[in-house]
């Protein structure tokens, strides 16, 4: 195993284009850390733009596609074979050469984004930012462990560089999609309920991210629904949800909020399932542990997003690691097992 490691090592380390995936994530953090500096110290909000982290993907990507499908050019599979190594152990040293690269490539980003963006970093909890970075790796090596997986299993360099950086624009292309369809924010589907009891709580948001929000009036006030589902007063006037009568040009209060895009279904259990199943999933909610809100404005928001809002959002990320665990486990063994059946030639 030692000397197939140093093998593997040895091809990377002496590929050019190694080292300009190094620069190439060095300057992508610099531009990350920068990004967020400037939100933190020009608009008091800085935060890490994730499609950074997606040319990041495309660079570990493409290293891995380049190396890794040569030993099939070159016969260095085979002769790794004939050298009396089992296919099993050839493949778990190119899979911890490769999540090595994976490693170093990330720390060639955060180091610089970390250095750039000290001055807002600074103002997170500490447990937020080890939470991310070790999130974010995670993610990286999920991603690697794809990568390394199809690139065994093709022969030729310029295939396996497309279907590998296709498949990292895919997943993230996915991720965003149902990130911005399935969760809650504008596209949450809400329904509003009468009670004239003053300490019920809304309701919290189900497994479809849908929820009921309450209108707390008294019954004496005489508003209901009508006939369409209007918020309305005892003589059938729109009213809001204070009880006052609205104007004409205001919009009516209805009963349940549903925003246009909002999708649901046997179509948002499909998209469920695709979600769940995406290594890049974490992603958005990682990124969020790195949101830097300045203090210097002695606003309240301010004080509880740094308070409230960033812990909730950190809370949410163990629940994502047993299955990014999972699909960490799952790539890596099922490249081996596909490995040892292939044809060395």
């Amino acid at each position: 195993m030692t000397a197939l490691l140093k093998t593997n090592f040895r091809r990377y380390f002496t590929h050019p284009l190694f080292y300009a995936a190094l620069l190439f994530s060095a300057a992508l953090g610099i531009v990350e850390g920068h990004g967020i500096l400037r939100g933190f110290t020009v608009f008091m909000y800085g935060k890490p733009d994730p499609y950074l982290f997606l040319f990041l993907l495309y660079a570990q990507a493409a290293v891995l596609a380049v190396v890794i499908p040569s030993q099939h050019k070159d016969g260095i599979f085979r002769l790794k074979a004939v050298c009396g190594h089992t296919k099993g152990s050839i493949y778990l040293a190119d899979l911890l050469a490769g999540l090595t690269v994976s490693v170093l490539l990330f720390a060639a980003f955060m180091l610089p984004a970390g250095l750039a963006a000290y001055r807002a970093l600074k103002e997170i909890p500490l447990h937020n930012l080890l939470g991310g970075t070790g999130m974010l790796l995670l993610i990286t090596l999920t991603a690697a462990a794809l990568v390394i997986l199809l690139c065994t299993e093709i022969r030729r360099q310029i295939p396996a560089l497309l279907l590998c950086l296709g498949s990292m624009f895919l997943l993230f292309f996915s991720g965003y999609f149902c990130n911005e369809n399935l969760y809650p924010g504008k596209n949450m589907f809400v329904t509003m309920a009468l009670t004239d009891d003053p300490d019920i709580p809304d309701e919290p948001l189900d497994t479809y991210h849908r929820k009921v929000m309450y209108i707390h009036l008294p019954a004496s006030s005489g508003v209901h629904w009508n006939d369409a589902d209007i918020l309305v007063d005892r003589d059938g006037n729109p009213v809001d949800t204070d009880g006052n009568t609205l104007s004409a040009s205001r919009q009516p209060v209805s009963r349940t909020e549903r925003n246009i895009k909002y999708i649901g279904g046997p179509l948002r259990a499909a998209l469920t399932v695709i979600d769940t199943l995406n290594p890049l999933r974490p992603l958005y909610k990682t990124a969020a542990q790195f949101e830097c809100c300045s203090r210097t404005g002695n606003l309240d928001e301010i004080l509880e997003y740094h308070t409230g809002e960033r812990d909730w959002r950190f809370a949410l990320l163990p629940r994502y690691l047993p299955l990014q665990l999972g699909m960490l486990a799952g790539f890596s063994l099922a490249g081996w097992m596909l490995f040892r059946r292939k044809e060395l030639n």
